[in-house]
């Protein structure tokens, strides 16, 4: 697998505009968010586009994002075949090529279908860099299995974590999520099931409530 890495001011504008529209539900599943300073819910005339990229403007510095890229490139190249092998093994099909694009604002990371992934420099520093990029590629790894059996977002979440830390358990964190007894289940099934992502995720959607 290779990756690309990108980044750009209009792409930053794009993030936080995006960020702004979406903000009361990282708010509510308790996301920790990133924006220009004075740009604000608080104050509208702030959340304009004229407004945040002015505010992107003083804040844009290329030697924060081409830092990042080095070492980015440096830990990939220690990760990127044995991730591969991984996800051959679960039978997932992972791109030949993922495009990466760093951002300063917004949520720690984030996905697009098929191979877009977004990450927030600031949020996720030195070590979890590398290991945000792994858990957003295992989101897009999983996806149509996800959308086909219509998995709850923290579900998905739990799957993603479960899975990474098969593939790195050195680089494995697992997140606090709601309603541990529905968690307990997933580890069951995961721990039954793997390494049939398949068999796991549709069995979730049969044994546990959306969470």
């Amino acid at each position: 697998m290779e990756i690309e890495i990108k980044y750009s001011f209009d792409f930053e504008v794009q993030r936080v505009l995006n960020t702004l529209k979406d903000i009361e539900w990282f708010r509510k599943n308790n996301y920790k968010i990133v924006l220009p300073a004075n740009v604000s819910l608080k104050n509208k005339e702030t959340t304009t586009e004229e407004y945040v990229r002015k505010n992107i403007a003083k804040e844009f510095k290329k030697e924060d994002y081409e830092g990042i890229i080095l070492k980015i490139r440096n830990e990939w190249s220690n990760v990127d075949e044995r991730l591969s092998k991984s996800l051959l093994e679960m039978s997932l099909n992972p791109q030949k090529i993922y495009f990466v694009f760093l951002t300063k604002y917004g949520v720690g990371g984030s996905y697009r279908c098929p191979n877009n992934i977004v990450i927030n420099i600031g949020i996720s520093k030195d070590k979890n860099i590398i290991k945000t990029i792994i858990h957003e590629l295992i989101h897009l790894s999983i996806e149509p299995f996800i959308v086909k059996f219509k998995i709850g977002h923290w579900q998905k979440e739990r799957l993603v974590d479960l899975i990474l830390s098969k593939i790195f358990p050195e680089l494995a964190m697992m997140q606090k999520l709601p309603e541990e007894d529905k968690i307990q289940k997933i580890d069951k099934i995961f721990s039954r099931f793997f390494p049939n992502i398949e068999k796991i995720i549709s069995n979730v959607k049969l044994s546990v409530p959306k969470i």
